[in-house]
């Protein structure tokens, strides 16, 4: 493998443009968030799964950075890296990119668990089947030969000028 995998391509609908005339923040969300579903439909958790099983995914957590305003129209795709796993949860590094150019427009990183959800109990994470398991594990292996993205890194804030560097 030469490139992580692409798990997630469209074009920017009207819907997701903003009062700013560009795609809004909120779509950015909702792209990651399928693209999170791409990377587990890649071990089979699709419709058909969480019909069959009462399984699904549910995001823990999210960073999100934007490099890149998107228009109408424009057609983009998101790669994904496997930064770890265990048997319910997956830490993934999602980066869009343009279509044309491959310029990247965003990036985010996100923490997702595998979910058991019943009618007659509160939703629970739960093991996922073992093939889906061992994919994953076996694509984050695969993943480790990629630099780690120095984004995991950072963290929120206002970084303020100190006296001595605001010469």
């Amino acid at each position: 493998m030469t490139e992580l995998p692409r798990v997630y391509a469209f074009k920017v609908p009207p819907e997701w443009i903003d009062y700013n005339g560009h795609m809004g923040d909120f779509a950015y969300n909702i792209v990651f968030s399928r693209a999170g579903d791409g990377l587990y439909e890649l071990f089979g958790l699709d419709p058909e799964y969480r019909q069959k099983t009462h399984c699904t995914i549910y995001t823990l957590e999210t960073r999100t950075g934007f490099y890149r305003e998107c228009k109408l129209g424009d057609e983009l795709f998101v790669d994904c890296q496997v930064l770890d796993a265990d048997e319910k949860r997956v830490h993934m590094f999602l980066r869009m990119y343009r279509n044309d150019t491959h310029d990247l427009v965003a990036v985010q990183e996100a923490l997702i668990m595998h979910m058991r959800r019943e009618a007659s109990s509160p939703p629970a994470g739960t093991a996922m089947p073992h093939a889906m398991f061992e994919g994953l594990m076996a694509l984050k292996k695969e993943h480790e030969r990629f630099p780690r993205p120095a984004e995991t890194e950072r963290r929120i804030g206002i970084r303020r000028k100190t006296p001595a560097s605001s010469n």
